[in-house]
Order: C-alpha cells, then structure tokens, then sequence
C-alpha cells in the first residue's frame, strides 16, 4: 500500500515509521489526553492547549470542533513539502481511523475518516465526499448531495378559470 495520498497532504500509511516525530501526550484517569508536548521553533508548547483555544472560534456542533481527545489517538509532528503541521490518529476499528491535520497554530485543516477495505483499497471520507484509492490513485468517487423540496406555492387564486375557454362550439 502507497505510504501517502498527495491530494490531502494527509498519509494513508498508519504506519509509525513514515508519519513523522511522535508527540508525547499525557491521560487523565478517564483516558483522556490532558496534555501534548509539541517543540515548535525550539520552544515546548502544549498542543492541546492551543487546539482548545482555536476551537472557541468555532460553532458548537461544527464537524471541526475538537475539544477533547481519548486515548486511541495519537499524535505526530509531519514536515510534507517544507510545512510542519501536527498530524492525529485515532483508531475507531479494527479498519477505520480518524485523522485530523492542524497547523502548528492549532488550526484543523484537514478532517477525514480512512476505512481499510478489501483488496487494499482504502476508501477516505472527507465530508460528503468518498474517494476511493488503490495505489496512491483515486479510481472512484462519490459525492453525497442533499436535495432540498420545491417549496409549495402558497398563494390562493382570487378567481376560478373559465372552463368553457378552448372549448368548440357545434
């Protein structure tokens, strides 16, 4: 299976060794990550803090909000085409996984689901949109589109059509 998918910038591979710098994250009895130690410009920051901080700015049940994280994730410091961001991986199943991109500024920028299905075909969900990848090449896609009901009109007629118009005489 191909180590990354360049359209995302977001690797297909869960594979360790070809993510990037694992973070070291701290759990809470609840096994839940209550800290992320992330070295940026030689400076120690907590990452979650700053993922906190920036999800304020964001709607409440927004897909993008992210306030807390559990103990199925982790995380990595990725450098792809000379631009460091902070890769998450959280395991939902034996053959799904989560995987969120943010900026070093604790911004998300890519929020997409992996599902690992036969033939290693992995399909990556990303919104409405399904891409279907073998090979580090997209061979098929599916967009799921929501179609909103025509309004009723709603306004009454003041007079009743003369059905005699069209009407031959004999």
């Amino acid at each position: 299976m191909a180590l990354s998918f360049s359209s995302s910038n977001v690797p297909i591979s869960i594979n360790n060794d070809s993510l990037g710098t694992k973070l070291t994250t701290y759990l809470d009895d609840n096994n839940l990550i209550t800290k992320i130690d992330c070295t940026i410009n030689g400076s120690l920051v907590d990452f979650l803090h700053l993922i906190v901080c920036k999800s304020k700015f964001i709607r409440t049940n927004h897909p993008d909000k992210f306030t807390s994280f559990n103990s199925s994730f982790d995380f990595y410091l990725v450098n792809s085409n000379n631009t460091k961001s902070v890769l998450a991986i959280g395991k939902i199943s034996e053959s799904e996984y989560k995987k969120i991109k943010f900026s070093l500024n604790g911004v998300v920028l890519d929020n997409i689901q992996d599902k690992l299905l036969e033939n290693n075909v992995v399909c990556r969900i990303s919104g409405n949109y399904k891409n279907y990848i073998r090979d580090d090449r997209i061979f098929y896609q599916t967009q799921d589109l929501n179609f909103l009901a025509v309004a009723q009109d709603k306004r009454t007629t003041e007079h009743v059509p003369n059905p005699n118009i069209g009407v031959i005489d004999s």
